[in-house]
């Protein structure tokens, strides 16, 4: 995924730390790995198991 410079080490570090990262940068790895958001972002409410409502 880092052969492609618009997503930068940064955001891979904080996906692999499983934290937030922007819209923008969803999309840009849906656009690059041919998917859709859907395919890539698991929305967690539950606040019972670590979901958390802002």
């Amino acid at each position: 995924m880092r052969k492609y410079d618009s997503i930068s080490t940064s955001v891979l570090a904080k996906m692999g730390k499983n934290e937030s990262v922007s819209i923008d940068t969803l999309a840009k790895i849906a656009a690059v790995t041919d998917c859709g958001l859907d395919d890539i972002v698991e929305v967690n409410t539950n606040l019972e198991n670590g979901g958390e409502l802002k």
